[in-house]
């Protein structure tokens, strides 16, 4: 039987503006997007036929359906090039599901890439952006990952840009956001104040540049329903952290570190918090 593993990287957005709702009813957006270390791990294997999702980790909750954008990756292909094989994907969960990191966005690009090779079908990564489109807006951004500024309704890529490895530390409380009602809420309090951050305009960017410029247009409509998300932000400035923001949608909320070992002494300071249910990492980019 053929197999093909690879690894499936989340992501956190330096910065997020949201502009009107777009007639097919998706957002404009404009969002410079980091992907970080931290990652699933996927692994596609042959079978006769159908799809079948797999996660060995029982105390995560991921759909095995036709929900599951993975699976979606999968149904496209197999349509589009009359693929008759089926396929089995496993996913090792470690990116937490809900939390505005990208996993079910990145699994969804990952198995575009990995089935492309598995299956022979030899398509651009350009060719696998447009695919990917057809399945979510995140998706295209993950086909090369990186640095990248995403505009429109997330599908107009621009990886022109150059950035130092940081060290970054993730907080993500047990609180699920919804990205429908996110966009949604934030559509009552769109005005014509847009922020002007100079980061999306930035080439070479620096430690310093992301932080003076950190900016996430959903974050009041979130701290609003979810005051925790808002705690933990401040909590990671208190502890150490050059900067914080919540990444897309929520809830997760990344802290930026001066270095490795001030990003476990951030981290650290998380652990031994009791009031707050959450999972904390520590990730590069």
């Amino acid at each position: 039987m053929s197999s093909f593993s690879l690894k499936s990287y989340a992501k956190v957005n330096f910065y997020l503006e949201v502009f009107k709702k777009r007639r097919d009813g998706y957002h404009e957006i404009e969002s410079l997007i980091q992907e970080i270390s931290l990652c699933d791990n996927i692994l596609l294997e042959d079978r006769v036929q159908g799809i079948t999702i797999l996660c060995p980790n029982k105390k995560v909750n991921i759909p095995s359906n036709h929900n599951n954008l993975a699976y979606k990756s999968a149904n496209l292909l197999m349509t589009k090039f009359s693929i008759k094989k089926g396929i089995s994907i496993t996913i090792d969960k470690k990116i937490p599901v809900g939390s505005g990191l990208g996993g079910g966005s990145s699994n969804a690009a990952s198995v575009l890439k990995g089935l492309n090779q598995l299956w022979n079908i030899g398509l651009k990564n350009a060719q696998l952006q447009e695919l990917g489109a057809e399945i979510g807006s995140d998706v295209p951004f993950f086909i090369n990952g990186k640095t990248a500024l995403v505009k429109g309704r997330g599908v107009k890529i621009h990886t022109c840009f150059t950035i130092p490895k940081i060290w970054l530390v993730l907080a993500v409380p047990n609180v699920s956001v919804s990205t429908k009602w996110a966009y949604g809420t934030v559509d009552r309090e769109l005005t014509k104040n847009i922020n002007s951050a100079n980061l999306p305009r930035l080439k070479k960017l620096q430690v310093k540049d992301i932080v003076n410029n950190l900016f996430n247009r959903l974050e009041g409509v979130v701290f609003k329903e979810y005051p925790l998300v808002k705690v933990i932000k401040k909590k990671m400035i208190v502890c150490g952290a050059s900067g914080a923001l919540m990444s897309g949608t929520g809830s997760a909320v990344f802290g930026i570190a001066s270095s490795k070992d001030k990003a476990y002494r951030v981290a650290k300071s998380f652990f031994n918090e009791p009031r707050l249910e959450l999972v904390c990492h520590v990730a590069s980019r």
